[in-house]
């Protein structure tokens, strides 16, 4: 039967809702240094001992004893695909496997009905969860009215990002939440049995871990979501051994991203070993080299529930090491002009390449404003460098920035390990304001190091910042050499881009809604499409891209997977 852990988890990650953390006093990655690290064993076939909560997985063999106290005609919304992924020869695409193309909406004919959620509450033990927006108490929406005490507070905090990481239903970019504060009617499960009653019911199926998402695919109105922000076992492995990998390796619960490591070490996906997931059949299944390769090679780069829903995921472990971290803040209140700064910026971004190719990591920001323009750069990271060597790549440009009159003061701090550096380095993440849409675009090798183009590249970046759009940009070279040379399906963009640039454009959600289009639209067809023409086909980050971005299979996921 389905273990009561499981519900317990999830019962208890929707009780963090009501006692967010601080954003003065986050958990510490100090915190999860090797020793406090649980161990797991590499079993006899080559597989990783799975955790606790994960063992109580449902096979062919279990399922019905799970359902047994459903009545019949219930059964059937629970029970695996007829077709197994992970076993059988399924030669053409079987749409079942998604449903049908629409999903379901609350108030349609085919929406499940009160006694289809009974039944999933019960068969899960109770974990099903039907969340109300924080905001709800602040409007006169319910029995209750409004709570202005609890209202204001929670005004207080709603910047706080733990107040929305910690809560199953927001989101870190609300646009995509809409501007109104219904309930969503977003529910949390046991992840097989979500699958299979998603599938069979028609509803739509989110997996949500934090909610840092910019373009709203953890989110969904009218969705089964599976809330996996409880998940957080990590356990270490002392030997583990593959073909082609003998060494350290690390389980833990999925999540990942780009990385201040990502120009040393390659993308997180170049060094998974292994994973555990639910297909879209149901199973429970783990994929590597050896066991669902073809899933495994999709699964390391084709983005969250493309494949299926990641439960766990084994990773190389790296040594330790030094860092040297700065930042600094340029700004033309002090005294200097704005074409001083536009020749000091294009100086910067001349170090590009050479920055990538020794292995650092720059997050750096231009903020317009009608009376002042200012970068900020929070952090310049380099991994394995002591300040001496990272001193040597920067001074250079601060000697030319007080050429043009810019005092740049750079302040510097060595760290003899990474989690005391990314801690301290990078600043905790606020919440975007609720008409903020964002878009996104890699701009390759060529054009930072070619003098004709990156002059170009240079004035359709400038120009953005002329017209009081601010930049936010990522230096750093995801090589796959430095990744091990892997085969995974992540999006070629990524190993050939010096620069990953976003920008965003905030709506004003009270204006018409044709006004929000033609806003919306200028910004996908106008400074985007400038930028997409100064490297055409140069792809983007799912996560953090253009909801409307015309030819986003290839921009998203890169020419492998564009249809003929």
């Amino acid at each position: 039967m389905v273990s009561s852990f499981v519900g317990a988890l999830f019962i208890a990650s929707a009780a963090a809702r009501y006692a967010p953390r601080s954003a003065e006093s986050p958990m510490r990655l100090a915190d999860l240094q090797l020793g406090n690290f649980a161990r797991i064993e590499q079993t006899a076939d080559g597989t990783i001992a799975r955790f606790d909560w994960e063992q109580s997985s449902l096979t062919d063999t279990t399922i019905d004893r799970a359902l047994a106290s459903l009545p019949a005609d219930a059964r059937s919304l629970f029970q695996f695909a007829s077709h197994n992924i992970a076993s059988d020869a399924i030669l053409e695409t079987d749409s079942t496997f998604s449903g049908r193309e629409c999903k379901v909406f609350l108030g349609d004919e085919d929406w499940p009905a009160e006694a289809s959620w009974s039944a999933l509450n019960s068969v899960i033990n109770g974990a099903l969860m039907k969340p109300l927006p924080q905001a709800h108490i602040c409007y006169n929406i319910s029995l209750t009215g409004i709570d202005q005490s609890a209202c204001d507070t929670m005004n207080k905090s709603w910047t706080n990002p733990f107040s929305q990481l910690d809560d199953p239903i927001e989101l870190l970019s609300p646009l995509y939440q809409g501007s109104t504060c219904q309930p969503p009617h977003i529910y949390d499960t046991q992840i097989q049995l979500a699958v299979n009653f998603a599938r069979d019911t028609g509803v739509r199926l989110v997996v949500r871990n934090t909610g840092h998402d910019f373009a709203g695919k953890s989110g969904g109105a009218g969705s089964l979501s599976v809330w996996t922000h409880g998940l957080k076992d990590i356990a270490f492995i002392a030997n583990y051994e593959s073909e082609d990998y003998s060494d350290l390796a690390i389980k833990a619960s999925s999540g990942g991203g780009h990385s201040p490591l990502s120009g040393s070490l390659g993308i997180g996906a170049d060094h998974v070993l292994s994973m555990e997931f639910v297909v879209a059949d149901g199973r429970y299944v783990t994929a590597n080299k050896n066991n669902n390769p073809e899933l495994f090679w999709s699964l390391r780069g084709g983005g969250g529930l493309t494949f299926g829903g990641v439960t766990s995921v084994t990773v190389k472990m790296h040594p330790d090491q030094l860092v040297a971290s700065a930042n600094w803040l340029v700004t033309t209140r002090k005294n200097f002009s704005t074409e001083a700064f536009k020749q000091g910026l294009k100086a910067y971004m001349k170090c590009h390449s050479q920055n990538a190719d020794n292995d650092t990591y720059a997050y750096w920001k231009v903020f317009p404003s009608p009376d002042s323009i200012v970068m900020d750069m929070s952090p310049f990271f380099a991994p394995g460098k002591t300040v001496e060597e990272a001193k040597a790549l920067v001074d250079p440009w601060v000697e030319d920035m007080a050429v043009l009159g810019i005092t740049v003061e750079p302040k510097w701090t060595q760290y003899n390990g990474f989690y005391d550096a990314y801690n301290v380095s990078f600043r905790m993440e606020g919440v975007n304001s609720s008409g903020a849409a964002t878009t996104s675009c890699m701009i390759p090798c060529p054009n930072w190091v070619n003098e004709l183009v990156f002059d170009a590249t240079f004035e359709a970046l400038w120009q953005a910042v002329d017209e009081g759009i601010s930049l936010i940009c990522y230096n750093m070279a995801l090589s796959w050499k430095k990744g091990g040379r892997p085969d995974n399906s992540v999006n070629p963009a990524w190993r050939n881009m010096l620069g990953f640039v976003i920008t965003e454009t905030v709506l004003n959600m009270t204006n018409p809604a044709t006004d929000i289009i033609e806003e919306r639209l200028n910004m996908t067809y106008g400074v985007m499409q400038k930028w997409r023409d100064l490297a055409p086909g140069s792809g983007s980050y799912l996560s953090e891209g253009d909801r409307l971005e015309p030819n986003f299979q290839w921009e998203a996921e890169g020419p492998d997977w564009v249809p003929e």
